[in-house]
């Protein structure tokens, strides 16, 4: 081993300023280079030894590098994935998922930037107790649990990137309880009659119909309708999880979109606004003609997305096969899809007259020694 120079196998060492920094390759051909922190030859040399004799033992050797560096990495990884988009997509949907890419990178690294990086950028190594202050700090900011969640889902992404060994137990923070909110056929007609745009009326109609989350369908386009089929193609690229989803369209959902196809061309936009100074433009933000529509049907609560709650608890209790209606929602895992399925009293109620019944017999109020008997 020689300082600067490499005799093939035995490493390198260098000295850059003060201190020995060590070039080796690894078990699978990869070149690193490393500090070894110290300004000493002969115990930077034995950092080298000791590197190579994991090599040759077949153990993965992790060179150090501090959490700051391996952020840098992550996201450097996150940005160029966040510009590749698929060509082959329409160009009005390209541009939609290159928008909706970057708005993460950037929540993900202002998420880096304003709490983690103060904490971790420069250690080489992050234990438990590391964790636990962390959250403690940021509870003491007044900060949530399910905030602090997902803060630390990006330092273990960011860790889980540059595959280190054994990796901290990341603890679970408790969750906001999901939300219930639904509504029933009889509230959902009555609010469809005090929504005054046609289009926000044929978005909110199929949200309840099949469970279409927001951005599906303000970004739908015609070309995605096949009116002989009957069908609506949702391919992969137009959706949150980028899994490609095909929906047939009952008469009234079908009616809607004959009616908003009219007059467009294969890559406009299916729903726009008919009414007011927007008419004709892509259906962007509805949040005010949503408010008012839910105001006026008693409905002050409800919000949009509780129509794919409202869809997914419809389409259970019609009796759609649970994999049928997961891939008509586009739920990837049972466990998310039955948070969905909300229960109500009327279910309960109807379950427990289900659960008074005999095989073969109604409930019947006799006089009858066993049906007279007292219960403590």
């Amino acid at each position: 081993m020689q300082r600067g120079k490499r005799t093939y196998g035995t490493g390198q060492l260098s000295l850059i300023g003060n201190v020995y920094h060590v070039r080796y390759y690894d078990a699978a051909g990869i070149r690193r280079s490393e500090s070894t922190g110290t300004d000493d030859e002969g115990k930077a040399s034995r950092y080298l030894v000791k590197r190579l004799g994991q090599i040759a033992a077949g153990q993965i050797v992790e060179p150090k590098k501090n959490v700051g560096a391996m952020a840098k990495a992550y996201f450097n990884h996150l940005e160029v994935k966040a510009a590749a988009v698929d060509q082959g997509l329409p160009e009005p949907t390209r541009a939609w998922r290159s928008k909706t890419k970057k708005r993460n990178y950037r929540q993900q690294l202002r998420r880096w930037e304003l709490h983690l990086e103060d904490h971790f950028a420069g250690a080489r190594k992050v234990l438990s107790n590391h964790l636990n202050e962390y959250i403690t700090a940021r509870r003491e900011e007044k900060a949530k649990d399910p905030t602090i969640q997902r803060e630390l889902s990006l330092l273990q992404k960011i860790l889980n990137h540059s595959n280190i060994q054994n990796p901290p137990k990341f603890p679970r923070l408790q969750e906001s309880l999901p939300r219930q909110g639904f509504t029933e056929d009889a509230q959902f007609e009555e609010l469809l009659t005090h929504i005054v745009d046609k289009g926000v009326r044929g978005i909110a109609l199929l949200a309840f119909r099949y469970g279409f989350r927001k951005e599906e369908l303000q970004n739908l386009l015609c070309r995605q309708v096949n009116l002989t089929d009957r069908t609506l193609n949702l391919y992969k690229g137009t959706t949150k999880n980028s899994t490609s989803r095909k929906i047939v369209l009952d008469d009234e959902s079908l009616g809607a979109i004959k009616e908003a196809l009219k007059g467009k061309g294969p890559d406009d936009y299916v729903f726009t606004w008919t009414t007011g100074n927007k008419k004709g433009k892509r259906i962007r933000d509805f949040r005010e003609c949503w408010k008012d529509a839910c105001k006026a049907a008693k409905l002050p609560q409800l919000l949009f997305h509780d129509l794919r709650r409202s869809a997914v608890r419809r389409m259970v209790r019609r009796g759609v096969p649970t994999l049928v209606a997961r891939r008509i929602s586009g739920h990837l895992t049972d466990a998310i899809f039955h948070l969905y399925d909300i229960t109500s009293d009327q279910d309960l109620e109807e379950a427990a007259e289900k659960i008074g019944q005999k095989l073969g017999n109604p409930i019947t109020t006799g006089t009858t020694e066993n049906s007279s008997r007292s219960w403590p």
